[in-house]
């Protein structure tokens, strides 16, 4: 008897020391942060109210989502995609608000405390003459003449033409 119970007692200790497999057939759930400008919008995911934001709606299946967001000046309603396993967050501001110009990272002047450039700016400047088309163009076509008048002057006053010395064209 006492042998059977110490194996029942170490089977339980085993069972309790390695966590169950996860079922592979169940996608892993995630979650949606909501946020609101101005906070305290009431969220509403897939019809069911879950109260002001921000929140976090957590164990929603992978996919896409309806969320709806109601202030006192109106409402928001939008798809957001949830994946497994994942936190996706999403931003909302109110649909009467007035949007607000961006700030400039805090790292760039603004444009009005930029000094006023003093000098003249410099003239660009122009590409050399060796990267200009036209100067290859009357290269080439210094060559192609030089080719020709040696040719020519080559067969023309050649050994084997019987009036050596003329040019026989």
């Amino acid at each position: 008897m006492g042998a059977g119970l110490a194996l029942l007692a170490s089977a339980i200790a085993v069972a309790q020391e390695s966590p169950p497999a996860a079922d592979p057939r169940v996608p892993a759930l995630g979650q949606l942060v909501v946020f609101t400008d101005p906070p305290g919008a009431e969220v509403i995911i897939d019809g069911a109210a879950l109260g002001p934001a921000p929140l976090t709606a957590r164990d929603l299946l992978p996919g896409t989502h309806l969320v709806q967001v109601s202030w006192p000046e109106g409402t928001a309603t939008v798809s957001a995609v949830v994946l497994e396993g994942t936190s996706t967050p999403l931003r909302l501001r109110t649909p009467l608000a007035p949007a607000q110009p961006a700030s400039p990272p805090p790292f760039i002047a603004p444009l009005a405390a930029a000094p006023a450039i003093s000098a003249p700016l410099p003239s660009p400047r122009s590409a050399p003459a060796y990267k200009k088309w036209w100067l290859w163009t009357a290269v080439g076509g210094a060559v192609a003449l030089g080719v020709g008048l040696g040719v020519g002057l080559g067969v023309g006053l050649s050994v084997s033409n019987p009036r050596y010395g003329v040019l026989a064209f």
